[in-house]
């Protein structure tokens, strides 16, 4: 009788511990992606150099990039290097967040933005963003979060 109550208890506790944890790593990378576009934003601003990510949808990744003080142009940028060589530069989605995904981005109609020694926002063509990027991540069970990129201010949130 014991373990007949613990099985029905367990049956229906389980789906919505699945579903905070779901929740808890939808938050996690959210918080991840805005806190790498506010780290190459304000790295524009102090190193005086443009800095970018850049979204792979398919490949369900995104990088981040500086350009080089020599050789300045989105062409010649290289990854970014911050404190140490062990900084993450690349971050695989699905390797770190089993069950995740990049579902749309769209920055200037694009995927990558950049931010200008000013902090302002920029599209592929290195003119600042017209209207508000967006970064949609979301599971397999139709849950979703998006991170938005304040045109004019280049602040990056999550909404």
């Amino acid at each position: 009788m014991t373990c007949l109550l613990l099985s029905i208890l367990a049956m229906l506790v389980m789906p919505k511990i699945g579903g905070y944890y779901a929740e808890a790593k939808l938050s996690a990378l959210s918080k991840k992606i805005v806190w790498h576009l506010r780290l190459c934003r304000q790295l524009a601003i102090s190193r005086r150099l443009t800095h970018w990510v850049a979204f792979d949808v398919s490949g369900n990744s995104y990088a981040l990039f500086e350009e080089r003080e020599d050789m300045p142009g989105r062409e010649n940028r290289v990854p970014l290097s911050y404190l140490t060589t062990e900084f993450e530069t690349e971050v695989d989605i699905e390797e770190e967040y089993p069950g995740l995904r990049l579902s749309a981005v769209n920055i200037g109609g694009q995927n990558e933005v950049g931010f200008n020694s000013f902090g302002s926002p920029l599209d592929l063509d290195e003119e600042e963003l017209v209207d508000d990027g967006v970064v949609v991540i979301e599971d397999g069970a139709g849950r979703e979060r998006s991170v938005s990129i304040a045109s004019l201010t280049g602040r990056a949130f999550v909404e």
